[in-house]
Order: C-alpha cells, then sequence, then structure tokens
C-alpha cells in the first residue's frame, strides 16, 4: 500500500490516494475496494447489487501465497504418504468432495449448467484407477464446516460454484483444546488424516506436515498435471491458486471512472507488481492475465433488469431489523389480519411495571413488526403503562450502537458474523428473547416448515431425527466444532446406501 500510494502520486502528481480504513464500494465511501473475492460471497455480493443498482466490477491483480497463512495459500490436496495415486484431475475432486446438484452460483446468478448427477460421485479409491488392496477401499474426507468462507473458493474452483458437500466429509473447526488453547482446523484435519491410510483432505502447504504429500492437480484428464509450487502458483499453471481481487463502481451504460482506471492499471504494471514481489508474500500476476485485465478495464458497464439485481438479496442478505423470511407470493398484506379466531390469553403474565421510568428507547423503524400493526400497537400500549418512555425509531445497528433493541431475525441462526462482531466489541453475547411464534400459511411472516409428500405417500409420520437423514449432509465428527452433533448412526446408513462404510 505504501509503495503504491507513493509511485501512483510520483506518476501522476495531480491524485491524491486515501486510504479507508472502513468502507466499501456499495456504500461509496472508497472507490477500489481490495481483498477476498466479493463474487465467491453471495451475501456480500448482493449487498452491493441491492444498494447501487448494478452488476459488480472486478479485477484480479495478484496470486495468494505459497504457505503464508493468511495471505491466501493456494489450495493442497494431501493424501497419506503411502498413497499410489499419481495425480488428480478438478472433476475428480468435484466428485470427492461434493454432491450431485441442480446448478451453481455464478454470483447472485444460479447457473443450471453447473449440475451434475451421483454418477459422477467418487466414494472408493478404485474409482481414481487404484488397483489391488485400494480398489475397494472407501475414501475419507477431511473438511472443514461449510460455514467458513475459505469453502466458497473452493466451490467456484471445483464445483462450479455449486454447494452441496459430500455428506462423508468430516469437519473441524477452529476449536478449543482441553488446555483452552486454540488448534486451528487446517493443521488440526492434516495431522488426522496423516493417520489415515485412506484419508483426503484440501488444506493448503502452510499445514503440510511428514506423513502426507501434496497430489498433483490437471484442469482436465488431458493434463498436464502440475504439483504446487511457488513456480506454479507464479504462472498459475496449478489450477488451485487463489486471486486477489479489487472491486470498483461501473455504473450501466458508462465506462470507469478515469482515475479509477488509471490506478487499477498501475496496480496492473510491473512497478506496482515489482512492490508485490518485493512484500514477499503474494504472486505476481501473470503477464497474460495482466493484459487481459487491462483490457477489461475498458468495459461498459453492463445494461441489467433492476429486477435481477440482488435476486436473492431478501433470502440470503436480509437486514438484520427484516422479518424472518420473505414474502415470496408478493400477496401478503403487511396491514392485513389474516386469522381471526382469538385464543384465551389468561395464562400469560400480566404487565406489572418494576418502576415508573424516562427516557428513549432507539428501535428499528423497518421490519416486520412495525410494518405489521404489532409495533405501533406495543408502543401505544407500553406508554399508557410508561408515559416518560418515549420512542425513536430508525434503522441502525446494534453492533454500532445505532439502537438499543433489534428485532426480526435470530441473531445466532442467521447473523453469525454480527453474533460474533458483538461479542468481540462489547465481551459478551447479546440477549436474545423470543416474543412471537410464526404464521401457519401467511407467507414471508415466518410460516412453519411444512414437510410435503405426494398424496399417493403412505408415510405416516417422521421424527426429526428422520428429517434430518433425509435432508441432511455433513455431520459433525470427533474434533469438529461441535462433537455432539455428530450422527453416526444415520451419517453411517446414508453412506452404506452409496456404496461406502465410513461415516
Amino acid at each position: 500500500m505504501d509503495e503504491w500510494v507513493k509511485d501512483f502520486q510520483r506518476l501522476q502528481p495531480g491524485a491524491k490516494v486515501v486510504i479507508v480504513q472502513n468502507g466499501t464500494v456499495a456504500s461509496g465511501k472508497v472507490d477500489i475496494q481490495t481483498g477476498p473475492r466479493v463474487a465467491d460471497r453471495l451475501r456480500e455480493v448482493s449487498e452491493y447489487e441491492r444498494s447501487t443498482g448494478e452488476r459488480i466490477f472486478e479485477v484480479d491483480w495478484a496470486t495468494g501465497s505459497y504457505d503464508v497463512p493468511g495471505w491466501s495459500p493456494g489450495f493442497v490436496i494431501f493424501v497419506h504418504k503411502d498413497n499410489p495415486l499419481a495425480h488428480m484431475t478438478v472433476a475428480q475432486l468435484d466428485g470427492i468432495f461434493a454432491g450431485a446438484r441442480t446448478g451453481g452460483w455464478k454470483g447472485t446468478t444460479w447457473d443450471p449448467k453447473a449440475a451434475r448427477g451421483p454418477e459422477k460421485d467418487i466414494h472408493t479409491w478404485g474409482q481414481l484407477g487404484l488397483k489391488g488392496e485400494w480398489a475397494d477401499k472407501p475414501i475419507h474426507i477431511y473438511g472443514r464446516p461449510l460455514k467458513y468462507n475459505i469453502q466458497l473458493g473452493f466451490e467456484r474452483k471445483v464445483f462450479n460454484g455449486g454447494d452441496i458437500w459430500s455428506e462423508n466429509t468430516k469437519e473441524y473447526s477452529h476449536e478449543m483444546n482441553a488446555d483452552n488453547t486454540r488448534y486451528t482446523s487446517s493443521v488440526k484435519m492434516v495431522k488426522d488424516m496423516a493417520a489415515d491410510k485412506y484419508g483426503i483432505v484440501f488444506s493448503d502447504m502452510g499445514s503440510a506436515i511428514p506423513g502426507v504429500r501434496g497430489v498433483p492437480l490437471g484442469a482436465t484428464a488431458a493434463g498436464p498435471f502440475v504439483a504446487i509450487s511457488q513456480d506454479s502458483l507464479r504462472d498459475r499453471t496449478y489450477p488451485l491458486f487463489i486471486e486477489q481481487c479489487a472491486e470498483a463502481r461501473l455504473a450501466p451504460g458508462k465506462p470507469l471512472d478515469p482515475m479509477v482506471k488509471e490506478f487499477l492499471t498501475f496496480m496492473l504494471s510491473r512497478e506496482a507488481q515489482d512492490a508485490i514481489q518485493r512484500d514477499g508474500k503474494w504472486f505476481m500476476i501473470p503477464p497474460k492475465r495482466a493484459r487481459e485485465m487491462i483490457a477489461h478495464l475498458d468495459m461498459i458497464g453492463p445494461r441489467v433488469d433492476p429486477r435481477a439485481l440482488g435476486l436473492q438479496t431478501e433470502m440470503i442478505a436480509p437486514e438484520k431489523w427484516d422479518g424472518e423470511s420473505p414474502d415470496e407470493t408478493g400477496r401478503v398484506q403487511e396491514k392485513q389480519s389474516y386469522y381471526t379466531k382469538r385464543f384465551d390469553l389468561s395464562d400469560l403474565p400480566v404487565y406489572a411495571p418494576s418502576a415508573v421510568l424516562s427516557g428513549t428507547i432507539r428501535m428499528p423503524a423497518s421490519g416486520q413488526m412495525m410494518a405489521s400493526n404489532v409495533g405501533s400497537a406495543l408502543i401505544e400500549a407500553f406508554g399508557k403503562r410508561q408515559p416518560g418512555i418515549k420512542f425513536d425509531l430508525k434503522d441502525g445497528d446494534l453492533n454500532k450502537g445505532q439502537v438499543d433493541l433489534s428485532m426480526g431475525r435470530k441473531w445466532s441462526s442467521y447473523f453469525a458474523g454480527e453474533y460474533y462482531d458483538f461479542q468481540m466489541k462489547h465481551e459478551h453475547s447479546p440477549r436474545q428473547i423470543r416474543i412471537a411464534t410464526g404464521a401457519f400459511d401467511v407467507s414471508g411472516w415466518n410460516p412453519a416448515f411444512g414437510i410435503l409428500v405426494n398424496s399417493a405417500n403412505s408415510v405416516k409420520g417422521l421424527t426429526v431425527r428422520e428429517l434430518d437423514g433425509i435432508f441432511g449432509g455433513p455431520a459433525g465428527a470427533a474434533g469438529s466444532v461441535r462433537p455432539g452433533a455428530a450422527r453416526p448412526g444415520v451419517a453411517k446408513a446414508r453412506v452404506s446406501a452409496s456404496g461406502a462404510s465410513w461415516a
């Protein structure tokens, strides 16, 4: 950063580069945003599209590291040192780590072309061509919990944007050891895999230990099959490298802002790439790719249908004061009463003020509670008992202290990142209270989950455990984020059905 700012301002003395610690191109606080690839993170790119009304524009300007933890090390596929497998293709990795799917994500667009069937699943080492004792042995898969962001890059590279993982995955999280030290999942799972002759894991070279070896990979069955190295990452012949990306605003029908384009061009230049080389943690972008990205800077912003922008926003990126789920029918009236039956409330506690108070409570002005009749009724009824308390209704973030209460989705279920941020900032968890039950059949108003089967199906009932066995995927296991979440009985039955025996 320091060298780039100095060199660019020397080459462009009329330009001033300002570094902003907290800001995004979506908010307009910055002109260029760098870091992890935003397009891999559906929620973030959906929020971008919603706030800007345009598709995200990005260029990649460097390659990650070889073995520097935290600096985008390339993905490595480790197997046991005694495994005779010579090489693998990316499609074979898909067959091992992924499951059958009906499509994949290209940004916020669902792409059916990424679909594949269960016939491409790979469960045994014999399916990869190994003979003798290896032919019928099941492949034991080690990986991280699927909510970790590192999985998103692997899904793009290997699954074509699909997000269905093999149910045989044994998950590892950054959890606490018995002595209260924290282990790193990428290290722990490689260590355990080293003791498993039939194991496979995707990790990085920073986690390499004796007893495992990296497998050369090919983008296609025609090869070449390339081992990960500093050279193969630098020229990107190794297929599982990680890009460093930059995002900028590009309005429909318009070119890039000239100043922004100039700085992005500089980022791809020999001078700027030399600064990356001297910094010594990332690798420079290959010359051919640099020229492709420079040509990409001439792009005119695409004209898109506003209805297609952030299509999944309400499903994957609601604001924290929004309700539980979107109204997918578009017919529900917020002020209308859909249930007219009245229940006996005599068993509920009566509100008895503990003291007469005065002051202001700040609450979001948006969301289902305020959009319905409930919010105004609550405020009115409460005001009769506590006339000294006023309400300031304005949307805001609880983490930033902009509101005193946040209504709507349960943070620990839907907003894990915000929940964590709150804990880190305040050194305690937010207090969560359940205040109501969702709807029976009102779309968008937290309708209960219904399990539907064909009318000819004779099943009389299902347990929640059986639903887990039907709909569930990878289960927790020893060493995972929640050892108690493992369901070895169900998982073993499911895995046996597909021809393997390990769970």
